[in-house]
């Protein structure tokens, strides 16, 4: 091998490894939201079961915030009336300015929080403060039938913009719930919540699906990304999910699957799932993966000559173009000869090839049929070498189908089989055909 062929072998063998390295299992940092718990206040006779149910309904809270925001959700023991909202916000913007101002304890109304869990609320982004407004129960009486409960609940979730401590939405929830049981008709009211709940906050510019799975539709994914943001097929994205870190509720996000656009329209695209490990729902969040659209595959084949049955190897690299393609994809080879040693002694073949990659995905498996064209060329590398300088050889064609599976969201391993037949352009060569058999390993830039 050629000095210069080394030193691309090795300059592509470290840029992969980099790579691998660099996006092996890559975390993103992302802003905190803060849950209060949710204050019932002067609520007249408030049902024993209510405490419970309203503890439950935050759950769902929480993660109703979790699955569509992306960000680190926490929930914090405090609660705030409505009476004393302006004094939190006043307090807020006072020592955001002056952190170390923060005295032992803040006290808000009834509430007092801790100097250090204010700071926690003043290094967050944002705030979710929770309020029972109305609550009420009816016995619906009505003739020759069981009577049934009626409840009536009304919620004020309000949004605050921490940094500037000001209120960036207010949304108001109301829900009825109808049952011969009591605890069921409570049950049947709080269940309307979340889901209004997450209507609402899709409808925020700062919690809106951009960014997130709209509509599944097995195997395939459609996120609220299309022309207008610059979203071109072959375009990677990475699932994205919530992984506990502590018991506090910490949350951070992490990769867990991936997605390749292939048909984009204005302001919707549609990719396939490629894998994930968490099963998808609508607000799923997902995040574009950075590429230049070009996957690199370093590869060795061992060549069978059909004519006098002798073998040869040949080392190569294949360079697919992603960016704007993905079921057919075109490719350009270019491969050195490496065996048998006795021709290597004197003359060097070296081949191109451009054609087509046509691919099916099933899952991290990928099968590809590539079909080519390419040329032969022979550089002499002694005085007894058929050519002086070089010559072009052959003409060649090429079909290969590959089984490959991806690893990491940014390497491949591939098993390649075909056929390939070369056609002599003088008389110093010989035509032959014969199969193909070999490995590479694919890595995505």
């Amino acid at each position: 091998m050629g000095k210069k062929l080394k030193i691309s072998f090795a300059g592509v063998m470290i840029i992969s490894f980099c790579h691998y390295v660099l996006h092996a299992d890559p975390m993103y940092d992302t802003n905190d939201i803060i849950i209060f718990s949710t204050y019932i206040g002067d609520i007249s006779s408030p049902e024993p079961e209510l405490d419970t149910t309203v503890k439950l309904l935050r759950q769902k809270v929480y993660e109703v915030f979790l699955g569509l925001s992306g960000f680190d959700v926490r929930l914090m023991d405090y609660y705030l009336a409505y009476q004393d909202l302006m004094l939190f916000l006043t307090q807020l913007k006072e020592y955001t300015a002056d952190p170390e101002a923060i005295p032992a304890h803040v006290e808000i109304g009834d509430t007092v929080i801790s100097q250090q869990d204010f700071r926690h609320i003043i290094s967050s982004y944002l705030l979710v403060i929770p309020m029972l407004t109305s609550f009420t129960i009816e016995e619906v009486n009505k003739e020759e039938m069981r009577s049934k409960y009626k409840v009536f609940v009304s919620i004020t979730y309000t949004i605050v913009n921490t940094e500037k401590g000001t209120i960036l939405d207010t949304i108001v929830l109301e829900s009825v719930g109808y049952d011969e049981e009591k605890d069921r008709a409570l049950d049947d009211a709080m269940e309307d919540i979340p889901i209004q709940l997450a209507y609402e906050v899709r409808s925020l510019d700062i919690f809106s699906l951009m960014d997130r799975i709209v509509e599944i539709i097995d195997p395939d994914v459609v996120i609220k990304l299309g022309k207008d943001k610059g979203v071109s097929v072959g375009d990677e994205y990475a699932i994205l999910g919530s992984d506990s870190e502590n018991i506090t509720g910490q949350q951070r996000t992490a990769e867990k699957g991936l997605i390749i656009i292939h048909d984009v329209e204005k302001d919707v695209s549609v990719g396939r799932v490629i894998y994930t490990d968490k099963p998808l729902s609508v607000g799923t969040p997902v995040k574009e993966i950075g590429r230049i659209g070009l996957t690199i595959v370093p590869y060795m084949h061992i060549e069978i000559n059909f004519e006098d049955s002798e073998f040869s190897a040949f080392g190569g690299f294949k360079f697919i173009l992603t960016e704007g393609f993905f079921s057919i994809q075109p490719v350009l080879c270019f491969e050195f000869g490496l065996y048998p040693f006795e021709r290597l002694q004197d003359e060097l073949p070296l081949r191109a090839y451009g054609g087509l990659d046509f691919n099916l995905y099933l899952g991290r498996f990928q099968l590809t049929g590539m079909a080519a064209v390419g040329t032969e060329i022979v550089t002499a590398l002694s005085a007894d070498s058929r050519v002086d300088g070089f010559d072009f050889s052959c003409l060649g064609l090429a079909g290969i189908a590959t089984i490959s599976y991806l690893i990491t969201r940014d390497v491949r391993l591939l098993l390649d089989f075909g056929y390939q037949a070369w056609f002599a352009l003088n008389d110093n060569y010989s035509s032959y055909e014969g199969w193909i058999c070999g490995a590479g390993v694919g890595v995505k830039f």
